[in-house]
């Protein structure tokens, strides 16, 4: 079942499917979430993340690269 990424997803955590921490969604559009990376992953979420760039340090993320949705965070699949 695919997950719906809507508005409230903005500014919650994004880790990966290690839960290592990849960035932080800065806005939704259309259902894919735009993050934000952290520094320190920049160039590795540039290779998991192949959806789209909409900014130098912004990838987008699909519903269909999301495990799960929290409270807290967005869990991407293992595979991305």
């Amino acid at each position: 079942m695919a997950v719906e990424l809507t508005e409230g997803e903005t500014d919650k955590a994004v880790v990966d499917g290690d839960g290592t921490r990849v960035g932080t969604v800065s806005e939704v559009d259309h259902g894919t979430a735009h993050v934000t990376a952290d520094d320190h992953v920049v160039a590795e979420m540039k290779t998991k993340l192949d959806a789209g760039s909409v900014g130098e340090d912004t990838d987008a993320v699909q519903n269909h690269h999301v495990a799960e949705v929290t409270d807290d965070e967005i869990r991407l699949t293992e595979d991305r």
